[in-house]
């Protein structure tokens, strides 16, 4: 009745033993590798660039002035200053129903906002980051809000400005 225990390895498990040790160093190895540095040390450059609220109330235009502050609506990002604003008529897509073909038309009591917008900026691989983590691109839409207004749109453009 007194029976030893006795530890017996057979072929299987030691190569699951084998395997599962591989494993755990191979993880612990990514884990702790210390990651490597992206880019050199960023400058910060002042960017202009542009974003178009489309179909926009018509009005919209009016309420935002040069020197007002735009912040991004969902995070509250600080994302530069208005520069200028500008308002063309707005245009959809309609189907032609004697011609059979799609047109353009306006749209009544609509306007598009082009709103040009400066700011210090972080110039990345892939992108232009805005405030420290506002990733900017082209036409990637912009929720923006400012004094007296909200809205969305794509960004238009992105100019490079000199370094500060």
């Amino acid at each position: 009745m007194n029976k030893k225990f006795r530890f017996k390895l057979n072929l299987f498990d030691s190569i699951v033993l084998l395997v599962g040790l591989v494993a755990v160093v191979v993880l612990a190895g990514i884990l702790l590798k210390p990651a490597a540095p992206t880019e050199t040390t960023p400058g910060v450059q002042t960017v202009r660039y542009t974003v178009c609220i489309e179909s926009a109330i018509a009005g919209t235009g009016a309420q935002i002035k040069p020197g007002h502050v735009l912040y991004d609506s969902i995070k509250n990002y600080n994302i530069g200053t208005v520069e200028s604003v500008e308002t063309t008529v707005s245009r959809i897509k309609v189907f032609h129903e004697d011609e059979q073909r799609f047109v353009y038309t306006e749209q009544t009591g609509m306007e598009n906002v082009y709103i040009t917008v400066t700011a210090p900026a972080t110039i990345g691989d892939n992108a232009v980051i805005l405030d420290g983590a506002y990733s900017l691109r082209v036409n990637a839409i912009a929720y923006i809000r400012g004094e007296g207004f909200v809205g969305y749109g794509p960004v238009v453009s992105i100019e490079r400005g000199e370094n500060e």
